[in-house]
């Protein structure tokens, strides 16, 4: 309805203009399939972060199936390479069957699946309750759960979703009840990342206020053995030598960069003593 319009209008203004990062990596969601004559698969989608080259290899992260750029169009122009944020009309080797609206194309080795995530949520009224969650082309029915009333409209919300879903950090999204634009908001965390509610709350916080310093030093505590940084651009948009760097500044830790983990030094000096008990 006309209402529903505006309310997406008004929300879309708010959206500042992204900056063409160059570190960020090719997220291209689908909006399109369809087989042409002579050409075969082609897919239209909105470029929003990353670079894409022709004849590079991608993946389907919906089916897992790793595929070849053999053409890249902008505006019925054949190019070599674009980068975000255009609109792009890619030729794949592929079956058009294979593919559907709302599949997301990437790089290999950098997001996972999961059925759930937490965001900052800016609405009015919001309650718990389902909804369509909506990112790039996909919707997907939603489950929230409120974790805290922020101010000016802002809410820490869980989201349980019924399909796997590959979202990021900082990812954009909007979300519908009823045909309706119920609000907006951005995914803080996109992995599953079991807490309380308190803490998960003072978790979040760190991550709308992009103080990754701070995030990295709550989850050094909260995982007293270890946590991961294998997926730090998903989780933080942060490279893995980024990530590193910014592990290193913490007190308290070991740092496993062959194998990209960040240990409290308290964890150590028990495993030191549970060995030792094993061997005396």
């Amino acid at each position: 309805n006309n209402q529903g319009i505006e309310e997406l209008k008004n929300y879309l203004y708010t959206i500042e203009n992204k900056e063409n990062n160059e570190e960020l990596i090719f997220h291209y969601y689908i909006d399109r399939v369809f087989s042409l004559k002579g050409i075969g698969t082609v897919v239209t989608g909105s470029l929003n972060e990353g670079s894409i080259t022709l004849n590079e290899k991608i993946i389907c992260l919906d089916t897992q199936k790793e595929l070849i750029v053999k053409n890249i169009q902008n505006h019925d122009t054949n190019l070599e390479q674009i980068k975000a944020c255009n609109r792009v009309a890619l030729s794949l080797n592929c079956d058009y069957k294979e593919l559907k609206k709302g599949y997301l194309l990437s790089k290999k080795g950098y997001f996972k699946a999961f059925k759930e995530c937490d965001a900052l949520v800016k609405a009015k009224n919001l309650q718990n309750s389902k909804m369509i969650f909506c990112v790039g082309s996909r919707q997907i029915e939603c489950k929230i759960n409120i974790l805290k009333k922020l101010e000016n409209d802002e809410f820490f919300v869980h989201f349980s979703f019924d399909k796997n879903v590959f979202l990021s950090f900082d990812e954009a999204f909007i979300l519908l009840q009823n045909n309706r634009v119920i609000g907006g908001g951005k995914v803080l965390n996109p992995l599953s990342e079991p807490l309380k509610k308190e803490q998960k709350n003072k978790f979040l916080m760190f991550l709308k206020n992009k103080d990754f310093k701070a995030a990295f030093s709550f989850l050094k505590d909260a995982h007293k053995y270890g946590f991961g940084l294998l997926s730090s651009y998903q989780r933080f948009k942060l490279s893995h030598q980024k990530a590193l760097k910014l592990a290193k500044e913490l007190n308290q830790v070991f740092v496993d960069e062959k194998n990209l983990n960040v240990y409290h030094l308290q964890s150590l000096e028990e495993i030191k003593n549970f060995i030792k008990f094993i061997l005396e």
